[in-house]
């Protein structure tokens, strides 16, 4: 069983829209929401089931490993890139984060490439730029950062 961190519910509302939307997705079963805890447990894959969640509103608490502080590389499937505008947007916009070591735009492939070790607030710029992240794979490897001059 796999379970997620959520913050920000609140009520029964939010219980209920939750396990509705994680119900409603092929390959996610026994959906179970502790409104005290805010902790989503769960059958199915982890990055489906955050990346649902965030859609929703809500915000998942990663989980804190032995070093805290030390950046991971995530490779995010994201929507809404179109064109070399939304590439210099993005870029611009995480590597002006403190937070983020290298960024990497794949406009072909719909991808963003980021070490961080601060995951949370590169997914919410992403979001407040307009593109949303579907769904998230650890990136292996170190990859290129792309500054702009």
């Amino acid at each position: 069983m796999n379970q997620l961190k959520v913050n920000g519910l609140r009520c029964g509302s939010c219980v209920n829209k939750i396990e509705t939307r994680l119900g409603n997705i092929a390959g996610i079963s026994a959906v179970q929401v502790n409104l005290a805890t805010g902790v989503i447990k769960f059958e199915g894959d982890r990055s489906v089931a955050a990346a649902a969640i965030c859609d929703l509103g809500y915000d998942i608490a990663i989980p804190v490993e032995s070093d805290s502080l030390s950046a991971q590389n995530y490779r995010l499937n994201v929507t809404g890139m179109r064109c070399a505008s939304c590439v210099s947007k993005i870029e611009t916009a995480l590597s002006e984060l403190n937070h983020v070591e290298e960024v990497s735009v794949l406009l072909a492939k719909g991808q963003v490439i980021v070490k961080t070790s601060d995951y949370k607030r590169v997914a919410n710029t992403l979001a407040e730029l307009g593109y949303p992240i579907e769904s998230i794979d650890k990136a292996l490897g170190k990859k290129r950062k792309h500054r702009r001059s």
